[in-house]
């Protein structure tokens, strides 16, 4: 009875370390499944099913990749020693923007690396002290645009937009039948943008009767 009880605690003992090692491969796939979808989910492309373009930029024009998924901006030139600067960037993946360069017959230089080469600057032409036609390696069946420095600006531009604060004091907090009470109605601009044409329109208590010819707009300091 006594060896037959020893060996039931042993296979459930056995038993309970199986489980374990289930329950911790079990999240250990379950962790590279979610790297796996991650790394899916991103523009990628192998070196076969490339092409490569020459897009002429002046400085601060970008190239929008896949809706501007990546963007590729040309920042600077070093036009006296045929160097271009561009900045790579990856809209709300993995990769951290980079800033690159490229010459004419120099290595390309590859986003987001020389492992992983999604982007490539594989030359640069005709650099002068604000344009330089670049030619760029990415995915055959990525759609690509030309954004000029101006409509980057325009994208980029704040929003300007009036937002009126209104405020309504009065002189006295008791007043008696007869009393003259003197109302001020302070209109405040604290948004960022102008605020033209406003039109305020004052309803008084029924119990109070307008003195004067309405609204009387502030002296300066009041």
């Amino acid at each position: 009875m006594i060896c037959f009880l020893y060996d039931v605690e042993n296979e459930i003992k056995q038993m309970n370390v199986v489980k374990q090692l289930i329950t911790k491969r079990k999240h250990l796939l379950l962790i590279t499944l979610f790297f796996i979808c991650v790394v899916c989910a991103y523009p990628a492309a192998s070196v076969s099913d490339k092409i490569s373009f020459e897009f002429p930029l002046e400085i601060g024009d970008s190239i929008y990749f896949e809706d501007g998924y990546y963007k590729v901006t040309l920042v600077e030139t070093e036009w006296q020693l045929g160097w271009v600067v561009l900045n790579i960037s990856c809209d709300g993946c993995l990769y951290e923007p980079r800033e690159v360069y490229g010459r004419h017959e120099e290595a390309p230089t590859h986003y987001p690396s020389t492992s992983n080469p999604i982007i490539s600057i594989t030359d640069a032409i005709d650099v002068n002290r604000d344009s330089a036609r670049v030619n760029m390696s990415f995915p055959e069946d990525w759609n690509y645009k030309l954004v000029t420095a101006e409509e980057v600006k325009e994208e980029t531009k704040p929003v300007t937009v009036p937002k009126l604060l209104i405020t309504k004091s009065v002189d006295k907090t008791t007043i008696k039948l007869g009393d003259i009470v003197q109302v001020t109605v302070r209109v405040k601009n604290v948004g960022n943008g102008s605020a033209s044409d406003i039109a305020i329109i004052e309803s008084p208590s029924a119990a109070l009767v307008p003195l004067g010819g309405g609204l009387r707009p502030a002296r300066q300091g009041e």
